[in-house]
């Protein structure tokens, strides 16, 4: 009896198993980028912050000449605030724009800022999704860890040079 129960207990969570949608399926779809997550450019944009705040607090004019070729130390200020202001409303719009459309076949639709480009895409043996541009040129492939996907999020992991990065996306609502 003890092996039945067991056997029966088996053969359920195999059913369950096998009726869950694999990653595939559940990509198809357009997915729309909500946010980025790199700490790096986080610290590395505190940093710059921090410093746009503070420049030219404990140095004279000469020394701001020297070290920041600027002697007017308030408007080498507002400069570097406005280009920290302006790196990130392009990164709020580039966001915005950057859709991943998967379709069924293993085709996607990337949109972007630059446009709608085009991809090949599907999941290796190790569950990790591969964006494979074919038609660029050297290094057209692209590798992204799979974090997170349900049926309302998804987020990718990938590394661009030095740099490693999670995208997050929602759904496209139709």
């Amino acid at each position: 009896m003890k092996y039945s129960t067991l056997a029966i207990l088996a053969l359920c969570c195999l059913y369950f198993i096998s009726c869950k949608p694999d990653n595939a399926q559940k990509l198809v779809g357009a997915w729309q980028e909500v946010r980025v997550i790199n700490p790096q450019l986080d610290s590395a944009l505190f940093q710059q912050t921090v410093f746009a705040d503070t420049v030219g607090t404990s140095t004279d004019s000469l020394q701001n000449y020297l070290l920041y070729g600027a002697t007017n130390i308030d408007s080498f200020k507002v400069h570097a605030k406005a280009n920290l202001d302006s790196f990130r409303k392009n990164q709020f719009y580039a966001i915005q724009a950057t859709i991943f459309d998967f379709q069924k076949g293993g085709k996607m639709y990337l949109h972007s800022l630059d446009g709608v480009d085009t991809a090949k895409w599907f999941i290796d043996d190790d569950g990790a999704l591969i964006l494979d541009q074919e038609h660029k040129a050297e290094g057209s492939k692209i590798r992204m860890e799979i974090k997170e996907l349900s049926d309302t999020l998804l987020q990718l992991n990938y590394k661009e040079q030095y740099l490693e990065s999670t995208a997050v996306f929602k759904p496209v609502k139709k």
